[in-house]
């Protein structure tokens, strides 16, 4: 049996890296830092962020001038994300696998799927933060014109409402992607600039089933979509806030503020997204706001705090950075009643990491993955409603 595991080891590693690469969707959409070396929970990464460099006259001159000096900025990511999942197999699944190169057991693909979800809500946890919001809570985008409103979270305005604030923030043009709900996907698909080739340009989704590449954003769903709110919450001002101001103190007669909490002032348009809560005294929390008040915020003003509702978003690649490190050096190792082995795909830099134990009478498989994740450009990244 040990022979048979031993063999086993690095087939099933590199099937499971092949359904984590085809599972991991967002993961492979951001800006990824990865390496070989192993790490530990806890380590801390310094992922560099590029930075705008100025433009100069030349003057010729018998000296050369001095060149301006570039340091590259860095941002730390905590590999905090330590999730394993585990499985087992049966004597007739390990003869398949040795057997049938293409065959996965059904329980090993359900492990590869709850880790390729967990490092995917991940990046959607952090997004919080995002700079721009877009739409109306309890609205699904990409609706039709209703009665000659034209909303931007209406039709086709969503994608090109977002475009625009991603060229506003001097965003690359290549690079960009949009996950949205699925039935923001579903209303997004009926709509005759993403499914009439004499509009869109092609006949994917006619065919596939899928958007694709449309506005210059590429287009991806997910059952796994960012939530806003938490429950029903009523506050109100506490304290007199100035434009520009991004801080602001909130009494809290009901509910809980979480990061990630939509809000809108009764002073401005626009929604908001709480980025972090401090507890001040009582009920008076103080919490900081995704981008600054375009209005003087007065005691008097009142706050709304929509319930739980769901964010599709449209982003650069360079809006989120994820590190991944496997957790130990490639090839097979063993330990104390363990063999592991530890894979870094080259196409995603994805690491993954299998531990056989044998138990009493069974064998316990466990893939387990470290990462980190931040949003280290909030600018990049554009929230919709739905």
């Amino acid at each position: 049996m040990s022979n048979q595991i031993e063999t086993l080891i690095p087939r099933i590693v590199a099937r499971g890296m092949l359904g984590l690469r085809e599972q991991a969707v967002l993961p492979r959409l951001v800006n990824g830092d990865f390496a070989p070396e192993a790490a530990r929970k806890g380590d801390v990464i310094d992922v560099p962020l590029a930075q705008p460099i100025a433009v100069g006259d030349v003057l010729p001159s018998h000296a050369a001038p001095e060149p301006n000096l570039s340091e590259i900025q860095t941002v730390p990511i905590t590999l905090n994300h330590w999730k394993k999942a585990s499985f087992y197999l049966t004597d007739r699944e390990m003869t398949q696998i040795e057997m049938q190169d293409n065959f996965m057991p059904l329980q090993m693909h359900e492990a590869i799927r709850a880790l390729a979800n967990a490092v995917h809500k991940s990046i959607l946890d952090s997004s919080a933060a995002g700079k721009h919001i877009i739409g109306e809570p309890g609205m699904i985008s990409f609706q039709p014109y209703a009665s000659g409103t034209r909303e931007i979270y209406h039709d086709v305005g969503v994608a090109v409402e977002a475009r625009r604030l991603l060229n506003a923030e001097h965003a690359p043009k290549t690079g960009r992607a949009g996950l949205l709900s699925l039935d923001t996907e579903a209303q997004a698909l009926s709509l005759p600039h993403f499914y009439n080739a004499e509009r869109s340009g092609a006949d994917t989704v006619r065919l596939e089933g899928e958007i694709g590449r449309k506005f210059g954003i590429d287009w991806y769903s997910s059952d796994l979509i960012a939530q806003a709110g938490q429950g029903t919450v009523s506050a109100t001002i506490a304290a007199a806030a100035s434009k520009g101001d991004s801080l602001i103190e909130l009494s809290v007669s009901s509910g809980t503020i979480v990061s990630g909490q939509i809000l809108k002032f009764s002073t401005e348009e626009i929604f908001h997204s709480v980025v972090s809560v401090e507890v001040v005294s009582g009920s008076r929390q103080r919490i900081i706001l995704n981008a600054p008040l375009s209005k003087a915020v007065s005691t008097s003003a009142t706050v709304s705090l929509p319930s739980e509702t769901q964010m599709s978003m449209v982003f650069h690649r360079d809006a989120f950075a994820l590190a991944m490190r496997p957790l130990t050096q490639g090839g097979m190792e063993q330990t104390s009643g363990s063999q592991m082995m530890s894979v870094t795909d080259p196409q995603t830099g994805l690491s993954l990491r299998l531990e056989v134990t044998r138990q009493y009478k069974q064998t316990v498989w466990e893939f387990d993955m470290l990462w980190g994740v931040a949003l280290v450009r909030p600018e990049l990244l554009v929230r919709i409603f739905g």
